[in-house]
């Protein structure tokens, strides 16, 4: 009976996302030719072109990219670069990243939640157009579902290697990829039976020991490769938008560690600091950008808004404090963390990575709600 109900499942779905991105492929067709070459598009070519002539060294600023330069290389390789292909492949992995979402809902809630989590996830606009786009992070947000599901069921050390490919693709695909060691840790440390206050100990401890040994490089990446405070200081807090909200910070304080700067941020304009990181977290959570049409506007908020007003109340209400909450937590934190200190936001996309996750906790606070609500009446 329920391997029936799995092959039920599998049909409908598959007939739903089909129709769905047939709806999307055609919407965004109308408005940009697919697929979508953007100027990072640039990167993964190139990448591929100097893994052709084994220019490793000049390959490595595109290490954080790597699964994705390998899939142009293949294209390149064996299929003549028909990059449609690409496309399609992210249509594909994206309908398996559904798939394995309904079964990691199902697993830790129930069947409803799973089906609601489905349909939010596959329904959501930011997270299907970028399949029609040649960036990584269709792919990226793909693989990390299938990464968590592995994880959420590894039961000993052994599944850990077993999985490992995987993991590895998916740090591998953008440079935000290698926050999924986190989770990893995460689970490790749950399979040696460590509790909860034992983790956060060894987590902060790890976290001190590396921020000591790798802060030039940290410092490195916030100012100089990412320009973080030059964007900060000219109001634009998130990417393509300039405010009229600017830092007037000390010139000596600017010549030193990211960390000076903050201290100084804080001390000399702390009001417009807050402004700024309020704005940010406002365009972040929300999914908007002030250069969006009205309607692209208005449906996220009303999307983003309710899921988040759900994730809220589950957290308050409905946390069962189990080993796959801890580890799909420990990811949306580390994930949120490292938006909140760097400029990365670029086009909302940003967003999509903590939104099928988002989805998970939101769906079973709407049915348990209902369950407690109106199921009572009938």
């Amino acid at each position: 009976m329920e391997l029936i109900r799995k092959n039920y499942f599998l049909i409908i779905s598959f007939i739903s996302f089909f129709f769905i991105q047939l709806i999307f492929y055609n919407y965004f067709k109308s408005i940009y030719n697919i697929p979508f070459f953007g100027s990072d598009t640039l990167r993964f070519i190139d990448g591929s072109i100097k893994l052709q002539n084994l220019d490793l060294i000049s390959l490595q600023k595109s290490w954080g990219y790597l699964t994705y330069v390998l899939i142009f290389y293949l294209t390149d390789i064996f299929f003549n670069s028909n990059y449609n292909l690409i496309i399609l492949y992210q249509i594909f992995i994206n309908y398996l990243s559904s798939i394995f979402l309904f079964f990691l809902t199902k697993q830790i809630y129930n069947s409803k939640s799973a089906y609601l989590a489905f349909i939010l996830y596959i329904g959501y606009l930011d997270i299907q157009r970028w399949n029609f786009i040649l960036y990584s992070d269709s792919i990226f947000v793909s693989l990390l579902i299938i990464s968590l599901y592995l994880l959420i069921n590894t039961k000993n050390f052994r599944d850990i290697f077993l999985f490992a490919p995987i993991f590895i693709l998916t740090i591998c695909c953008r440079p935000h990829g290698i926050l999924l060691g986190l989770p990893i840790i995460v689970t490790i440390l749950f399979i040696y039976n460590f509790n909860i206050k034992k983790i956060l100990i060894v987590l902060t401890i790890i976290f001190l020991v590396t921020f000591v040994i790798f802060f030039n490089q940290i410092n490195i990446i916030l100012i100089d490769y990412n320009e973080w405070i030059k964007y900060f200081i000219n109001g634009q807090y998130i990417a393509e938008f300039q405010s009229n909200i600017t830092l007037n910070i000390n010139l000596e304080c600017l010549q030193k560690n990211f960390l000076r700067i903050i201290l100084c941020g804080i001390y000399e304009e702390p009001i417009k600091l807050l402004k700024i990181n309020f704005f940010k977290f406002y365009y972040f959570f929300f999914n908007i950008r002030p250069y969006w049409t009205d309607i692209h506007i208005f449906l996220n908020l009303i999307i983003n808004s309710t899921i988040l007003l759900f994730f809220i109340i589950y957290i308050f209400l409905y946390r069962t404090k189990s080993h796959y909450e801890y580890i799909i937590y420990s990811f949306l934190s580390v994930y949120c963390l490292s938006i909140i200190v760097t400029w990365n936001d670029y086009d909302g996309r940003f967003f999509n990575p903590i939104y099928p996750f988002l989805c998970i906790f939101a769906s079973k606070a709407v049915v348990n709600l209902y369950l407690k609500y109106f199921k009572d009446e009938k």
